[in-house]
């Protein structure tokens, strides 16, 4: 054959070529002067300013000049690609080897007549161009070797169709990937700056595909819901950003957070998941309104602040960090494992069963955990509400030598538990003599709780251990207001005050409500048995309390009594009508 290029003439009139994919054959590949001997790709351009196209040899790089427009039909190849007109690949599919080059105009198509771009060379490549966002329908990488990068003046390359990542590398790191549909990978390497998955129609769109673990530098749905699935066991997530859309997981996924979760949309929905927070300082934040739903929940960091509330269905892991929870709630409904760290504020415990729980809790200065072995459970479910806090009892009778630490729980009822509580060297007071020590409760009904601390506690008693720095009472109503200090207390020696409610005719009002209010406030209720009677035990002698009874169908006047020893006769009758 010849050794001049073939060309195809056409008129100087047409501004659109359409072409099928030609193949040219020579004996020696020579095109506009170029030989087949260690001379560059040949370069066509379609159309030049000249009356004629010449056309390269399969895989050759392409050029199509400004103010012209080049129709493909049917699947093309060229090595690299530039762009300075307008290129319409309609619904075809076209293989880059090279470079991509885009200084004009590229008509992806719609998500409903999509063109595919496929990067497959085996070296590197570069998405480049005159536009900060460079935009493709479906999009492929699929290749021997190399990387395929972002450059030049884009910013942000906006893929509207599917994306399969079958090989080799693509890195955007720095730039913003939007990606429309579904995104697929089956072996390929990303290494991402900002990938926004953003799809505005209805129904689930996916991240999944063969690879094992998928990695996202930084993450953001909008729109649609936006599942996780395939063969993906490990997800690993910069800062995850929810905006609009739904993050719906795969059963058994782990989930590797390394910076922060925020945005307006949601929920976050973990399945049977596991999500770890692996960073340094991270949070959870944004506008919410129903709760971050963990299944199990694994902390590995220095600080997590959870500014939304927060519930652990499943196992709650905690290797190491602090987690905190301002003004918001914390709710545990399974299991907690600890090695290191603890939840500042306290923590909700959603109790269901009867068992051992632990209350991970702790202030500013240190771990200062609850457990709590439920006997019995009369209200299932229920829920405590346990809250460390750093400071001494500030109840009037609280002896000189206490804690300066106090827990307090709340919330539930019908439980019957023993409680174990641990505090630190750091909170015992100057000169103090822990050996000597009891627990006190300050709230509800008052309790005698002696410092054997010999062989385990029988029910309704206490000991505290001064080698480990632990309390515990045994057989108790967990509710109420906690701490621990000197045996020689007016708690441990106090009196008892009892009394009988009368009804009509001088019959006992049953079940009427009986509140010793002390001098602090601090208010200790319990109601009438069938005959109106009722008894406080162990209230602090030498002081002034309120009386309060309330009944269903009778009033009582309030009364202030001096308590300075045993009081056998506080009775109240009816007010008159």
């Amino acid at each position: 054959m010849s050794d001049f290029p073939l060309t195809l003439r056409l008129r100087r009139t047409p501004r659109e070529v359409a072409f099928q994919r030609i193949v040219f054959v020579h004996e020696r590949p020579v095109i506009g002067g170029h030989n087949g001997r260690g001379n560059p790709p040949p370069t066509a351009h379609f159309p030049t300013q000249q009356p004629q196209r010449s056309c390269p040899r399969a895989a050759g790089s392409v050029s199509i000049q400004s103010g012209h427009t080049v129709t493909i039909s049917g699947p093309q190849s060229a090595s690299s690609l530039t762009i300075s007109g307008t290129l319409n690949p309609a619904s075809s599919t076209l293989t880059i080897t090279g470079a991509w080059t885009n200084n004009g105009t590229f008509l992806w198509g719609s998500q409903a007549a999509c063109s595919t771009v496929v990067f497959a060379g085996s070296t590197d490549q570069s998405i480049t161009g005159s536009s900060a966002t460079q935009t493709f329908c479906n999009f492929t990488v699929n290749k021997s070797g190399g990387t395929l990068t972002v450059g030049g003046s884009v910013t942000t390359v906006t893929l509207n169709g599917n994306v399969l990542l079958t090989s080799g590398t693509f890195n955007t790191t720095g730039k913003t990937v939007q990606a429309g549909l579904d995104w697929t990978n089956n072996g390929g390497t990303y290494i991402g700056g900002v990938t926004l998955f953003n799809f505005s129609g209805s129904g689930n769109v996916f991240v999944n595909g063969s690879a094992t673990i998928q990695t996202f530098t930084e993450m953001r749905i909008m729109g649609a819901i936006r599942r996780f699935g395939g063969s993906l066991s490990t997800l690993n997530i910069g800062d995850l950003t929810i905006n609009g859309g739904t993050f719906v997981s795969s059963p058994l996924l782990i989930i590797n957070i390394s910076g922060h979760i925020g945005g307006s949309g949601g929920p976050f929905v973990a399945d049977t998941s596991t999500v770890t927070f692996n960073g340094t300082n991270q949070s959870v934040s944004g506008s919410l309104a129903s709760p971050y739903n963990f299944n199990n929940l694994t902390i590995n960091d220095t600080s997590l602040t959870m500014n939304l509330n927060t519930s652990v269905a499943g196992v709650l892991q905690l290797e190491n960090g602090i987690v905190d929870h301002p003004g918001r709630t914390f709710t545990i409904s399974g299991a907690v494992t600890r090695t290191n760290g603890y939840v500042l504020n306290g923590v909700s415990y959603r109790i269901s069963a009867t068992g051992t729980y632990l209350a991970p809790v702790g202030t500013a200065n240190g771990y200062s955990p609850v457990t709590l072995n439920v006997t019995g459970l009369t209200t299932n479910p229920t829920t405590l509400v346990v809250t460390p806090l750093q400071s001494r009892d500030p109840s009037p009778s609280m002896p000189v030598d206490a804690l300066n630490r106090r827990w307090t729980i709340s919330g539930g009822s019908g439980i019957t538990a023993d409680l174990t509580f641990g505090y630190m060297a750091t909170d015992l007071p100057t000169g103090n003599n822990e050996a000597g020590y009891t627990v006190i409760r300050t709230s509800g009904t008052f309790l005698k709780y002696p410092v054997d601390c010999s062989g385990s506690p029988a029910v309704g008693t206490a000991c505290v251990d001064p080698a480990t720095h632990t309390a515990r009472v045994v057989g108790v109503d967990p509710v109420g207001t906690w701490t621990v200090g000197a045996a020689s207390s007016p708690t441990s020696a106090g009196v008892s005050v009892s009394g009988r409610v009368f009804g009509l005719e001088g019959r006992g009002a049953t079940n009427a409500s009986v509140t010793l209010i002390d001098a602090a406030g601090i208010r200790h209720t319990i109601m009438t048995d069938r005959l109106g009677q009722f008894t406080f035990e162990d209230v602090p002698a030498g002081a002034t309390y309120t009386v309060t009874v309330t009944a269903r169908r009778f009033s009582y006047a309030t009364r202030v009594v001096a308590i300075n020893d045993n009081v056998t006769s506080l009775d109240f009758t009816p007010a008159e009508p």
